[in-house]
C-alpha cells in the first residue's frame, strides 16, 4: 500500500483531525452545519493545541473527497527554498565579509555561494535590499593602498615623531613640506576642455535610467597621459604661513640638473626656505620630502650642507604623510571649477603662457594660502590617525 507524506504546517491538521473537520461540518445538528468555531475547539493542530477558526475552514474549502485529505498545492512544483529569514540574511553578510577581503563580491556571487552552502535560491534584489538595510552600499572602492608589515612598521615609526608635538613646535622643526605636481591646461575644442573640466569627478546625483546619457559624460580615464605640450610640472612647498612655488620646470618629471641649476644655485629653494620658515626659528632647516633620486645626488648633498638644510624623507608610497599632496588636489579641483565658469561665461581656453600666469595669480590668493596654512595644520592630525591605525592608510 503506497504511504502518503503529510506536508503540513505545524499549526496545521494531521489526516485523521482533517476528516473530522469534513464530517463535523457535513453534519448537521437540527437541520444547521456547526459552525467552524465550534469545530475548532473539537480538534487539535500537529502542536496538540486547538485549532483556529480560519485553519479549520480552509481545511474544509480544501478538502479532497476522492483523496481523503487537503492536497498540498506545492508539493511537486519543484520551487526551491527562496525565504531570506535571518539565519540566511546573517550568512549573506558573513560571505560578504569574508569574500571581499579577497577580491570584488557583487550580489551574483552571493547568490551562487548562498545556494550552495545553504540550498536556498534568493533574487538579486533580495540579496542587494537586504545588503542596504545593513548599511553596505555599493561605493568606489577606497583608493587607499595596501602596506606590507614592514611598510606599516616605518609608517608608524615617522608618524609617531610627530603626533604628539604641538603645533609651534611641529613648524619650527620642519621648515615646510614640498613636492611636486604635474598640472595640465585644458584644449580649445570645447569637447576635449569639458573632459578637462570633469577629469577626477568620479560621482554626480543622477537617475539610473540616465546612465547613458552623453550629455553627463566625462570623467576621461586618459587625463593623466597628458602630452608634454600640454603639462604644467610645477614644485611647490607649504608650511603653517601659506604656499610658496619653487620652481616650475620644463620636463614632465624633474631632474637633476634643472634642480640643481635652477632650484639650487638659481636661489628659487632658499627663497622658499626664508619665505616659509617660522617667525623666530634659527634652527637649521628641514624639509619634508618623497623619495626622489635628484634630491639625493651627490652635488645636491654638498648644497645642502653648505646651507645648514637637510632633508626630511616619509615613508615610501605614503603621499598621505606629505601634506602637500593634499594641497595638490584641492588646487587641480578649483582650477578646473575656475575653467568651467569660464565655459559657462563664453570664455575662450587660455593658451599655455597665459594659463601659467592665471595659475600664479591664483596661487598668490589669501584663499590659496588659508587653504595651504589648513593643509599644513592637518599633518599632525594625519599622523594621530596613522598611528591609531598601526600604519595603515589614513582617511576613511
Amino acid at each position: 500500500m503506497p504511504l502518503v507524506e503529510e506536508i503540513v504546517h505545524p499549526r496545521g491538521l494531521n489526516f485523521e483531525n482533517q476528516r473530522k473537520v469534513v464530517l463535523l461540518r457535513d453534519k448537521k445538528v437540527n437541520g444547521k452545519m456547526l459552525a467552524f468555531k465550534e469545530i475548532a475547539k473539537l480538534v487539535l493542530n500537529l502542536k496538540n493545541k486547538k485549532s483556529t477558526e480560519d485553519v479549520v475552514r480552509r481545511v474544509y474549502e480544501r478538502f479532497s473527497r476522492s483523496k481523503g485529505r487537503v492536497s498540498y498545492r506545492f508539493a511537486k512544483c519543484g520551487r526551491k527554498p527562496w525565504k531570506l529569514t535571518k539565519e540566511i540574511g546573517s550568512h549573506i553578510v558573513s560571505r560578504l565579509l569574508s569574500r571581499r577581503k579577497e577580491g570584488v563580491v557583487t550580489s551574483v556571487i552571493l547568490q551562487a555561494d548562498v545556494y550552495k552552502d545553504k540550498e536556498v535560491s534568493l533574487s538579486l534584489s533580495a540579496i542587494r535590499k537586504h545588503l542596504l538595510t545593513k548599511g553596505y552600499k555599493w561605493l568606489p572602492r577606497s583608493q587607499k593602498r595596501r602596506y606590507s608589515k614592514e611598510d606599516r612598521a616605518k609608517r608608524m615609526a615617522f608618524a609617531i615623531r610627530f603626533a604628539n608635538m604641538s603645533q609651534k613646535a611641529l613648524s619650527k622643526y620642519i621648515t615646510f613640506a614640498m613636492d611636486g605636481v604635474i598640472l595640465t591646461y585644458p584644449q580649445d575644442d570645447h569637447t576635449e576642455r569639458m573632459n578637462y573640466c570633469l577629469a577626477g569627478e568620479t560621482h554626480m546625483w543622477r537617475k539610473r535610467s540616465e546612465a547613458a546619457m552623453p550629455q553627463l559624460a566625462g570623467d576621461d580615464p586618459y587625463a593623466d597621459q597628458v602630452p608634454a605640450a600640454r603639462a604644467l610640472p610645477l614644485w611647490g612647498a607649504i608650511s603653517a604661513r601659506g604656499f610658496r612655488e619653487i620652481i616650475i620646470h620644463k620636463n614632465k618629471k624633474l631632474n637633476k640638473v634643472e634642480w640643481l641649476d635652477d632650484a639650487l644655485c638659481g636661489g628659487k629653494l632658499l627663497a622658499a626656505v626664508r619665505e616659509l620658515k617660522a617667525t623666530g626659528s634659527e634652527a637649521p632647516s628641514r624639509l619634508l620630502c618623497d623619495n626622489e633620486g635628484f634630491l639625493e645626488a651627490k652635488v645636491s648633498k654638498a648644497y645642502y650642507k653648505k646651507k645648514k638644510i637637510s632633508l626630511l624623507h616619509n615613508s615610501a608610497r605614503s603621499p598621505d604623510l606629505n601634506p602637500i599632496e593634499s594641497f595638490w588636489g584641492w588646487l587641480r579641483r578649483q582650477l578646473r571649477l575656475r575653467e568651467l565658469e569660464a565655459i559657462r561665461l563664453g570664455r575662450r581656453a587660455l593658451g599655455k603662457t597665459a594659463y601659467k600666469a592665471m595659475m600664479r595669480r591664483f596661487l598668490r590668493t589669501k584663499k590659496a594660502q588659508d587653504v595651504a596654512k589648513a593643509k599644513w595644520s592637518a599633518f599632525k592630525k594625519v599622523c594621530k590617525i596613522v598611528v591609531k591605525k598601526k600604519g595603515a592608510a589614513s582617511g576613511k
